[in-house]
């Protein structure tokens, strides 16, 4: 039976790397499966697309579990007033991960195989009501707020979706970004008197992207910074935040870059995208977790590779709630706490047509 099985997850997988979801699904439907099992199958065929096939072990592995292992079916989407509850596979820490394990040494097929980390399928809140969606979600309240830009922000985001790799289209964003989160942080009662622009981060889906322009889509439950360690993330990414500081409070001493008192940093998250896409970011709330015990520090990567920086990551839980807007496209935005909100690239099945890569723009904003 397992040759079988084996033989039709290489079948399916052949024609979903391809892109031929549906034909996928077809050779993998036919064993007796439930609707629930069926959605799943699907959702893990979509993250092997584009991929070759040595790329897709985890996927295969996920899939083997499944069609051979009595598993718990759960009810089908949930209808709720003015979301969905849908299902998608998010990257974990496993059971044996350890505080402040390296990313760059242990995120990776043989990390997954040895449980530090781990891939769940969970539950996402999917708002198809966009206006509910950001009248119950707060900054203070939930750790992250989901918004619409501005009409000056909007147009510069046009035009750099227009040009992603030209330097000039980017910096000609951060102005615009800035005053929108300045604005955004007034009418939130926080306390800071400038807002600086850390800088930004273009991301594309498309295998074919150019990686020294356009970063992958970030699949691992995290929070980008640990507030307690952030001296020593200021110190190792002083060749690209002093000059930020700079460019608002003018020249500094390294000394007085250092002391530079960083009240908090948000995240701004901004999709290019005409239509929304599968893959898409999800938050979490932060009402549903205890971030001070849930989430734990793992040293990640600074641009150049010359010192770590602490971002925190977690294990999953039923109890946490996932977030996402249904339909994200151009004009629309979402921001978070760096050092608190969990949030991660997710491939969720859309109710409506998609665009075939996710493209996006992500600004961090330092409120000083």
């Amino acid at each position: 039976m397992s040759v079988i099985v084996k033989t039709k997850i290489n079948e399916a997988v052949g024609f979903s790397i391809k892109g031929e979801i549906d034909q996928a699904c077809e050779v993998l439907n036919t064993f007796s499966l439930s609707e629930r099992q069926r959605e799943m199958v699907k959702s893990i065929l979509a993250e092997t697309v584009s991929k070759s096939s040595a790329e897709c072990i985890a996927q295969k592995v996920q899939l083997f579990t499944l069609l051979t292992q009595p598993v718990r079916i759960q009810s089908p989407s949930i209808k709720l007033d003015g979301c969905k509850i849908k299902r998608a596979r998010i990257n974990f820490i496993g059971r044996r991960f350890k505080d402040h394990m390296s990313l760059k040494d242990n995120f990776n097929t043989a990390g997954m195989e040895r449980g530090i980390f781990e891939s769940k399928q969970v539950d996402v809140f999917c708002y198809h009501d966009v206006e509910k969606l950001r009248s119950s979600f707060t900054f203070a309240n939930n750790g992250f707020q989901f918004c619409a830009l501005s009409d000056e922000l909007t147009e510069n985001i046009k035009q750099f979706a227009l040009t992603p790799y030209d330097e000039t289209s980017k910096s000609n964003v951060s102005p615009f970004a800035t005053q929108f989160i300045e604005a955004w942080g007034r009418k939130n009662n926080l306390s800071f008197d400038r807002v600086v622009c850390l800088g930004f981060v273009y991301r594309d889906t498309d295998e074919n992207a150019d990686r020294t322009k356009a970063d992958k889509p970030f699949a691992l439950a995290h929070a980008d910074f640990q507030q307690s360690n952030l001296s020593a993330i200021s110190e190792c990414l002083e060749k690209y935040w002093k000059p930020a500081m700079e460019s608002v409070l003018g020249n500094l001493t390294r000394e007085q870059y250092l002391n530079v008192p960083i009240k908090q940093i948000v995240n701004l998250w901004m999709p290019l995208n005409q239509r929304s896409t599968v893959n898409g970011l999800v938050v979490m709330d932060t009402s549903s977790i205890q971030p001070s015990k849930d989430l734990r520090p793992i040293n990640t990567i600074s641009p150049k590779e010359t010192c770590s920086v602490n971002s925190l990551a977690i294990h999953a839980n039923p109890k946490q709630k996932l977030v996402a807007q249904e339909t994200m496209t151009i004009s629309d935005g979402v921001i978070f706490n760096s050092f608190i909100t969990v949030h991660s690239a997710a491939n969720i099945l859309r109710d409506a047509a998609c665009d075939e890569h996710r493209r996006s723009l992500e600004g961090r904003f330092a409120l000083i």
